[in-house]
């Protein structure tokens, strides 16, 4: 059911029951607070006239993975969320990232397995005399996606040789 727009009440005119359950009943049932069914969502727009409840998951994993691989590549198990988006979703990484070479380590999201742009990833460049390892961050918007479940993972790869290393990685997804 999506919101319509209410009768206009004219003074001294009486309107039906069927017009005050479409006016205003319908149109309550179709509000943020109608359609909210767990606490700390987001109520974002679905379209004209419509509102939808979304989710904000978050997954963390302290483990030290490394990669040599010069093509994007899923590390370990995780981290990883799996959520229920409309056209949208914003993505918060941060991980601790360590490259001794003089080559660059990019680790970015994945949406359901594609590889991830290197403009969207955290790079750490590597000068080749001192391992580099820092704590860094990156949010990304992704406002073309297909609707429906999502599955964010993140991916890693060094530009020349490697390795380069990450821990305490830390993936947010909110969905909108």
């Amino acid at each position: 059911m999506a919101w319509t727009t209410p009768i206009t009440a004219v003074a001294n005119s009486t309107f039906q029951a069927s017009q005050w359950n479409s006016s205003v009943r319908d149109n309550l049932a179709v509000q943020a607070p109608a359609i909210s069914t767990t606490n700390g969502r987001l109520i974002v727009s679905n379209g004209v006239n419509t509102v939808a409840e979304r989710e904000i998951a978050q997954s963390i994993d302290d483990a030290n993975v490394s990669t040599s691989s010069t093509t994007f590549v899923t590390l370990g198990g995780g981290p990883a969320v799996t959520i229920t988006t409309g056209i949208g979703c914003l993505v918060f990484v941060s991980s601790n990232i360590g490259i001794a070479t003089n080559n660059t380590g990019l680790y970015g999201p994945s949406f359901n397995g594609d590889t991830p742009a290197s403009g969207r990833c955290i790079m750490q460049d590597g000068d080749g005399t001192v391992t580099r390892d820092d704590r860094l961050g990156v949010t990304v918007g992704f406002m073309t996606l297909t609707p429906g479940s999502q599955t964010i993972t993140l991916q890693a790869r060094v530009t020349g040789g490697g390795p380069v290393s990450m821990q305490k990685r830390r993936i947010i997804g909110m969905a909108l």
